[in-house]
């Protein structure tokens, strides 16, 4: 009947409630993050202050990667997680003199450093099913204590990749170098 039909609508609407509210949520969120300006002024007065402090760039552009690889962990998106990074970092890194496809470098590799130790990555429960073929008591902790050793190696394998960048000023592609200048 019509009252059937408009129960299993209201049903299955139901489960899709907690998302839909989590997105406006965030599209409020981007909006007045957009709004405000509050990125421009971070990017601006960020970069001055970073230009202030008495430590070489290379340093610097460690703890950015270093910050994406944290951030990682809790935003598993790259795409969303470049949106809140992208327009405050690359605005702030250039005016230390570095050339934006090498932030987005940086960005990538810290972004791929530690995926496979959040639940938030799209292919984490590829990652636990795969696991637990081979160990059927397998769990999260096993695979992220599995994994850890692996992530830590290649955190301390691309800073030093990310540092010898710099220090060389190797291409990082068709027109694009380290530096700006």
């Amino acid at each position: 009947s019509i009252d059937d039909m408009a129960k299993l609508m209201e049903e299955s609407v139901k489960t899709l409630a907690p998302f839909i509210v989590l997105a406006i949520v965030i599209g409020q969120f981007l909006f007045l993050f957009d709004q405000s300006k509050l990125g421009q002024v971070l990017a601006i007065r960020g970069g001055q202050f970073l230009a202030s402090l008495p430590v070489p760039t290379q340093v610097i552009i460690i703890f950015f990667f270093i910050l994406t690889a944290v951030v990682n962990l809790f935003i598993g998106s790259g795409g969303t997680k470049w949106l809140l990074m992208g327009p405050i970092f690359v605005p702030m890194l250039m005016q230390l003199n570095i050339h934006p496809a090498f932030i987005q470098i940086v960005y990538r590799l810290g972004d791929c450093a530690t995926n496979h130790l959040t639940p938030l990555f799209a292919y984490f429960a590829i990652l636990l099913t795969t696991t637990q073929k081979y160990d059927k008591n397998a769990g999260m902790g096993t695979l992220f204590s599995a994994m850890l050793p692996y992530s830590a190696v290649f955190l301390l394998v691309y800073a030093a990749q990310i540092f010898l960048w710099m220090t060389f000023n190797l291409p990082t592609g068709f027109g694009g170098g380290v530096w700006l200048r």
